[in-house]
């Protein structure tokens, strides 16, 4: 492969990198990364402190966008590219080095991680940057690579606490690698890995001020550290993350240059990579099986490209092929984040976790800020701390935020007490009025009744002000006026939408909806805004048993609502559908959204 066809490649990724950058909205994590970089410490209750300074960095540089939040990840990402390329030209030829290179170019998972204000990005150039400088000393044992080694290790300490998933790696090179053993009886090494060390020192410090709240959440309390048999599918979660040829070559390379007696720097890669790939593999069957850990083994796989492509004996008939699946699936990647950015209402079929984090939140932020700005000065308050740090964003204006179990499970109820936004310091501070918003979809539907009967208490006053949806129906807000010392505290509609029935003749739609110590008096259908059919709730409504048997409706268990349509008397072709429920004290809520389609069956 030519010199001129791997720049053009990097010139173009790096570009379709930057541009997504730039409008990809932003993920939850991202938002908190940023709160953290606007009060920049010595660490947090959920990182090191690597992430926020570097954001820090780009906002200060090119102000308040997300383009500046995010180029130092995405210049990481490309530094990576670039080590993986330099490191091949030392030990094979030009043509393999260029190949070596666009393959790190292509990692599929590199085009998420790599356009995202994330650690993972950082944290794989510096365990790569660690791993280069160590088989170069290894085999050298001069100063400046031992030095390199030691320092890359130390940034990586500052920027994620897996930074301890490549001494189990390194501990494997030492005991596996024949060339490598030397290093255990080697000063210079030892003196590298207290330098590496040194990165943890920030985070130890702020962690022993602070009752160890980050080695806490990283250690215990994300983890039941059982056995969980979800973790055998990492390899399979590995072949769409790598693409599937590049994942089997890649292990097949790795494991034959480990039984290799040729001493040659591709051995030693392989012995890091497969170390890596393995100390992940293990940790993932026993470790938190609720967050996507799809990116983590990513530096493996980067370790083994030298080794891959040193054992290839025939580049020409195998490299189409590698280059080509690798291409295609990072085009997917690529295609997931420019839906994110165009057409959010895409990512419905694939369900919650995939575009939740990121959507909705700039059409909501334009639907709170008039709302503020007509209060003259409420307090502001969220629900959870993803939503605080996202309105925070695209407000300029710190929420406090409520006790909530989402805080805890991601590490960051600690660092709102800190920041004195949490619940308590709410309740130290002197005020009268509030803007609450809720992240309604967020909530469990079994838990949606006992979380808002708990804000009477916690907060006073309740008045339902609004809500906001996303266009797909997918995200939902609720809005509510706060008066602390008002008496009274409204609670919202509640509703369940049921399966929809498909019959020869009719479509029957229903469901229910309550309101706690009130009445929801009505159920409107709706038919690209125009009602369709209203039911009344009332005694001669179905019985419907509720997700809540505790909550008091004045109509008792006539809480259902059906619609019967006539198939003949739809208008024809797939429509949008709304469903609206009306509550005797004016509340008005959006039930839910569908499509209907009176040909179908």
């Amino acid at each position: 492969m030519s010199h001129r066809a791997f720049w053009l490649a990097f010139g173009t990724v790096a570009f379709l990198r930057l541009i997504l950058a730039a409008n990809v909205p932003l993920f939850g994590d991202e938002a908190f990364y940023w709160q953290e970089s606007r009060r920049l410490a010595a660490g947090y209750s959920d990182l090191p402190a690597g992430t926020a300074w570097l954001i820090a960095m780009g906002q200060f540089l090119f102000g308040h966008s997300l383009l500046a939040l995010r180029w130092p990840f995405v210049c990481a990402g490309l530094l990576t590219v670039l080590l993986v390329r330099v490191t091949l030209r030392r030990i094979t030829d030009p043509d393999t080095a260029n190949r070596g290179g666009l393959l790190a170019l292509l990692l599929p998972i590199g085009q998420a991680v790599g356009v995202l204000a994330i650690p993972d990005v950082v944290l794989t150039l510096f365990l790569v940057l660690g791993s280069i400088a160590l088989i170069r000393a290894k085999d050298d044992d001069r100063w400046r690579w031992w030095l390199l080694f030691g320092v890359a290790l130390a940034c990586a300490w500052a920027v994620h606490w897996r930074t301890v998933m490549i001494y189990a790696a390194g501990g494997l090179l030492l005991v596996g690698d024949p060339s490598a053993r030397r290093l255990w009886k080697s000063p210079r090494h030892w003196i590298a890995q207290g330098i590496g060390l040194t990165g943890l020192l920030p985070s130890l410090m702020f962690n022993a001020a602070t009752d160890w709240p980050a080695l806490r959440f990283q250690a215990v309390d994300r983890h039941d550290w059982g056995f969980h048999a979800g973790g055998l599918m990492m390899p399979l979660e590995q072949m769409v993350a790598v693409s599937p040829l590049f994942f089997v070559l890649a292990l097949l390379a790795a494991c034959q240059w480990a039984r290799s007696a040729e001493a040659n720097p591709s051995r030693s890669y392989a012995w890091l990579g497969l170390g890596l790939f393995g100390a992940y593999f293990l940790i993932g069957c026993f470790a938190d099986q609720e967050r996507t850990r799809i990116h983590w083994p990513a530096p493996a796989f980067l370790l083994l490209i030298p080794a891959l492509l040193c054992w290839i004996k025939s580049p020409s008939r195998m490299w189409p092929w590698l280059a080509g699946t690798a291409a295609l699936v990072s085009a997917i990647m690529f295609g997931g984040l420019a839906i994110l950015w165009q057409k959010p209402a895409w990512t419905e079929p694939f369900g919650k976790r995939f575009g939740a984090n990121f959507i909705g939140y700039d059409t909501l932020a334009e639907t709170v800020q008039p709302m503020l700005a007509a209060s003259g000065g409420r307090v502001l308050i969220a629900d959870n701390f993803l939503l605080a740090a996202q309105l925070d964003w695209q407000l300029g204006r710190s929420p406090y935020v409520l006790d909530a179990a989402r805080n805890a499970e991601h590490g960051r109820a600690v660092q709102l007490e800190l920041w004195a936004l949490d619940e308590s310091a709410l309740q130290a501070q002197d005020w009268q009025r509030a803007l609450l918003v809720v992240d309604d979809s967020a909530l469990f539907a079994a838990d949606r009744f006992g979380f808002y009967a708990s804000l009477c208490q916690r907060l006073g006053g309740l008045e339902f002000a609004g809500e906001h949806m996303t266009d797909d129906g997918r995200r939902r807000f609720t809005l509510w006026s706060v008066d602390r010392r008002g008496a009274n505290c409204r609670q919202p509609i509640l509703s369940m939408l049921f399966p929809i029935e498909h019959r020869a003749e009719q479509i029957i739609v229903g469901g229910y909806a309550v309101q706690h110590l009130g009445r929801v008096r009505a159920v409107h259908l709706d038919v690209e805004g125009q009602w369709l059919a209203t039911d009344v709730l009332g005694p001669q409504g179905p019985v419907v048993d509720t997700h809540w048997p505790e909550l008091r409706d004045a109509n008792g268990e006539h809480v259902g609502f059906r619609f019967e349509l006539d198939r003949a008397a739809l208008r024809p072709g797939p429509l949008r559908y709304r469903l609206v429920a009306e509550a005797d004290d004016g509340q008005r809520r959006e039930i839910d959204r569908f499509v209907l389609d009176p040909a179908q069956q």
